[in-house]
């Protein structure tokens, strides 16, 4: 009995058991087949026992596609719509970049394992900044240790500290994003903290092309999705905050 491959996204299946790239034919999302995902196949019941046959990670989420909700930071409530999706692999597991509209700004939700990070990305100032940082990554004469102070990429930083670094793979993608995310994507992140906020820089192309976001964390109260009630009225009906 072979294991099917089933959408992250839809859950429909797909007999393209034997490719790494995915395209769904039901809900359009683009999925890569990793290695923990073929792994964790090849042991399920049913599986073969080898990489030749998987199913793609489905992880519990209050989040979907299309959805809609209230947040609030600190800044009164603002009304949100979920635009995408991007979802990562790493050495501990999945984690997923919600793309949110928030009063029509982007944003990026950070979700892992129920812990809310939410984004906004940064300029970066001097773009030669991430290929120096990229081979940082591939000297076996250098360490990154927790705690090291990191490079200032942009004007309003102040200084941050590395507390994870790592390589992940892009699994998959889904709905509308603000830039192409092709699934395979290995990339390198470095997150961290200074000055009262949350880092991010995620490095690709070795070092050419890269992003910076700054972030804050978000309690599960938070956030509020309309799916769940509790949502003022004027709020679920208004594609603005109150100011």
């Amino acid at each position: 009995m072979t294991q099917e491959i089933e959408c992250p996204s839809c859950g429909a299946p797909s007999d393209k058991r034997f490719d790494d790239q995915i395209l769904c034919p039901y809900c359009g999302a683009q999925s890569y087949v990793g290695d923990a995902t073929k792994a964790l196949a090849a042991d399920s019941p049913g599986g073969t026992g080898h990489d030749d046959h998987a199913t793609l990670a489905s992880v519990y989420s209050r989040f979907a596609v299309g959805d809609s909700g209230v947040c609030d930071w600190g800044q009164g409530p603002k009304t949100f719509t979920v635009e995408g999706r991007a979802q990562f692999e790493y050495s501990g597991g999945y984690w997923s970049e919600w793309y949110l509209s928030v009063d029509g700004v982007g944003y990026w939700l950070q979700e892992d394992e129920g812990i809310y990070l939410m984004f906004i990305e940064l300029p970066i100032d001097d773009p030669d900044s991430l290929q120096e940082l990229h081979s940082t990554v591939l000297d076996p004469q250098e360490t990154l240790p927790m705690g090291r102070k990191m490079p200032t990429l942009n004007s309003s930083m102040g200084n941050w500290f590395l507390t994870e670094s790592g390589a992940a793979t892009l699994t998959g993608t889904e709905g509308v994003l603000p830039k192409s995310f092709p699934p395979g994507r290995q990339i390198f992140y470095f997150d961290g903290c200074g000055g009262g906020y949350r880092y991010t820089i995620e490095l690709w192309n070795e070092g050419r092309e890269g992003t910076l976001h700054q972030g804050w964390p978000l309690e599960f109260e938070q956030i509020t999705m309309e799916s769940e009630g509790d949502i003022a009225p004027e709020l679920a009906s208004s594609p603005e905050s109150p100011t």
